[in-house]
């Protein structure tokens, strides 16, 4: 009676949820009317009380089997926590991109993760990457098939100066408006334009742009790390972002209603400081994700450090005493009078 008593129970806790009996009318709507029209259209069929009966005892079952199929509680998926090929390294990596079918795969993703947002051309986005190599990034797989990507503008202050009060948009922005790398490290406001996962809703998605947002901060260390503190933009494309956006303490800027672009506009302070406290509660994933750049300045250090080659055990001078070094000097004397 014990075990019976608590799988009822458990059943019944599971029926009276909001989110089971938000599916339930839902799904019970749409059922209801598609077999009420699929009867009434029926030729020589007459509508009778009984048939409503059976018509409506369907739709309540149909609305039930399915809600709970959808309620279910569900174990982690092995296929997103385990990696496809076992490897003795990083198996994601994240690094700077030019490569144009990179961009169109991210041009898709975005059209994908943002429906409301128009994409931007990617002819007018390669003129950027011919400015600024730097602004896109892309995080691949073990074997270079795309996964996600983030890319942030570092814009001319003429432009910002009207971005921050709304009167342009994303848009708007033009190749001149582009800073080059030199401009760019030191600019102190910098636009968050994208950021987007595949398969997010997956457990490799997830991890993916946990290693993404990670990517992000060790980004704006290497590439952005002036001193002193900096202004960080992104628009609040989905409720999701926007949450993610205020979980960082971003602070609304602009509503929007006050802006040209349909979206929210929020603002955070970050300083390197900043960055490293944000690091500290997030989880390293340096043994799964390999950041390129990181990488290439630890092979130049290396090369540096291994092209001064220390000097010869023969080379090295051993100490003299001063006794030795007075007999040198007279027999040096000598041979130098006997010649």
């Amino acid at each position: 009676m014990g075990e019976e008593s608590l799988r009822l129970y458990s059943i019944l806790r599971r029926l009276l949820t909001k989110r089971f009996l938000r599916h339930s009318a839902c799904a019970f709507g749409a059922l209801i009317g598609v077999l009420g029209a699929t009867v009434a259209l029926l030729p020589g069929f007459r509508l009778t009380v009984r048939t409503s009966v059976v018509v409506f005892g369907l739709s309540i079952v149909g609305a039930c089997v399915y809600s709970w199929r959808k309620c279910r509680s569900r174990q982690f998926s092995p296929n997103g926590l385990i990696f496809p090929e076992p490897s003795p390294g990083p198996v994601l990596t994240i690094d700077r991109c030019q490569d144009a079918s990179m961009v169109v795969l991210a041009n898709r993703l975005a059209a994908h993760v943002y429906p409301n947002v128009e994409p931007l051309p990617i002819e007018r986005y390669k003129q950027w990457l011919l400015i600024n190599p730097n602004i896109f990034v892309c995080l691949k797989d073990i074997r270079g098939h795309f996964q996600g990507y983030f890319d942030i503008y570092a814009l001319s202050d003429s432009f910002f100066d009207c971005f921050e009060q709304g009167l342009v948009g994303e848009q708007e922005i033009r190749h001149t408006h582009i800073l080059a790398p030199d401009k760019a490290y030191s600019c102190r406001r910098l636009y968050l334009a994208g950021m987007a996962v595949a398969n997010c809703e997956t457990m490799a998605g997830k991890r993916n742009a946990c290693c993404l947002i990670w990517g992000l901060l060790r980004y704006l260390q290497c590439f952005h790390q002036s001193s002193g503190e900096r202004l960080l933009y992104a628009s609040a494309v989905t409720r999701e972002g926007e949450r993610l956006l205020q979980r960082f303490q971003f602070t609304l800027k602009l509503p929007a209603e006050a802006r040209c672009d349909p979206h929210p506009l929020y603002v955070r302070s970050v300083s390197s400081a900043s960055i490293e406290s944000i690091l500290r509660v997030l989880p390293d994933w340096t043994t799964v994700c390999q950041i390129e750049w990181l990488s290439l300045e630890g092979g130049k250090r290396r090369s540096k450090s291994q092209s001064r080659k220390p000097p010869h055990a023969s080379e090295k001078s051993a100490p003299v005493r001063p006794g030795r070094a007075k007999a040198r000097s007279s027999r040096q004397e000598l041979t130098e009078d006997s010649g």
